[in-house]
């Protein structure tokens, strides 16, 4: 598999607040956070919000570190996002973790630009609302709740979308899971599990 970059998101609950409301202590541990990834700062923007609150952002050559924190909940949003096969985002989470201490850490991590050697396929295939057939076209639809999260791959060919008091349905056409159904971008079932 081929992917242009790894980008990560964190959810760190349960952090050392004393350092979630400290702008300049925030940006200097987010700078060692991109030397520990081995990424090459170009930037930094940081904001202290009122009462609390810091968001930040460390532009690197190979894309962005972000953070996002609420002191009053002892909670930060982390967002890592390497392109290139030198960088290691990985090690810079591991440091900003041991940094702010969470009780409990939710990581995701996401491969952006799959398989762009094959032919760069975003640039050629219409939204998922028109249906094309023959399209080679990947779709992942993920729904994610506290424990689980789920993924199912579909070509985009679009078989039914419907509004229904309040609730909006789609049923998309997937070569393993046959239809499956979709309400308001939550996955509720596939022609398999019949």
């Amino acid at each position: 598999m081929h992917f242009l970059g790894l980008h990560l998101t964190a959810d760190f609950y349960g952090c050392r607040v004393e350092f979630l409301g400290n702008t300049a202590r925030l940006e200097r541990e987010m700078l060692k956070t991109a030397q520990y990834a081995q990424a090459s700062v170009v930037k930094t923007v940081f904001h202290q919000f009122s009462p609390t609150g810091v968001s930040g952002v460390v532009v690197i050559q190979e894309s962005h570190l972000a953070i996002h924190t609420w002191p009053s909940l002892n909670y930060a949003a982390i967002d890592l996002f390497t392109c290139g096969s030198q960088t290691l985002p990985e090690k810079g989470l591991e440091y900003l973790e041991k940094v702010l201490q969470p009780k409990k850490t939710t990581i995701q991590k996401h491969f952006r630009g799959r398989d762009t050697q094959k032919e760069f396929l975003q640039k050629t295939i219409p939204t998922p609302l028109i249906n094309k057939p023959n399209s080679k076209r990947e779709i992942w639809t993920t729904d994610i709740n506290t424990d689980i999260a789920l993924s199912i791959k579909h070509n985009g060919s679009l078989i039914l979308q419907n509004h229904y008091e309040g609730q909006f349905y789609e049923i998309y056409k997937s070569d393993r899971w046959g239809k499956v159904l979709l309400c308001n971008k939550e996955i509720i079932f596939t022609q398999a599990d019949e």
